[in-house]
């Protein structure tokens, strides 16, 4: 399963929005997903959460062998990493580390931000509407586009 998450930040309010859509390896959709936060610290916080929140909904889901895709490089970096995220975001990446630890069989990986154009328009969604909702095998209006014209599929190992 191919996870991507993306978070969307507005400095001057504060909000935040995360995106996250699930597909299979044929890339039908698992489920898509936004969530608005009224109060957020940065840019990279609402990537943290994104990855969270995806992790949490694939666990939710009962998915095996996950690929979460982000295009925050720091958030991945952190997640990479072994050793404990001293910084402002370290708290949340924490959570998505313990996340992993139950999911079992899973990789983070960085792509364009071109490639993460449905997981984006649904953090927009959630920061517009300041909704959140999880959809099972579709999406929303506004990311139909997006989903159609993305060829970034995962070839099996």
């Amino acid at each position: 399963m191919k996870i991507n998450v993306d978070g969307s930040y507005v400095a001057a309010t504060g909000e935040a929005g995360v995106g996250v859509i699930a597909r299979d390896e044929n890339g039908c959709v698992v489920f898509s997903y936004w969530k608005y936060f009224n109060k957020c610290g940065s840019a990279e916080e609402s990537e943290a959460l994104a990855c969270v929140e995806g992790l949490q909904l694939a666990l939710q889901a009962r998915l095996v062998r996950v690929v979460i895709e982000t295009d925050c490089a720091r958030v991945m970096s952190a997640l990479k990493n072994s050793e404990k995220d001293r910084s402002e975001i370290g708290v949340i990446i924490a959570e998505a580390k313990g996340l992993t630890h139950l999911l079992g069989d899973w990789r983070i990986s960085q792509i364009k931000r071109e490639g993460n154009r449905v997981a984006n328009a649904l953090a927009g969604l959630a920061r517009q509407c300041k909704s959140t909702e999880v959809r099972w095998s579709e999406v929303p209006a506004c990311a139909l586009d997006f989903l159609r014209n993305d060829c970034n599929f995962i070839l099996p190992s």
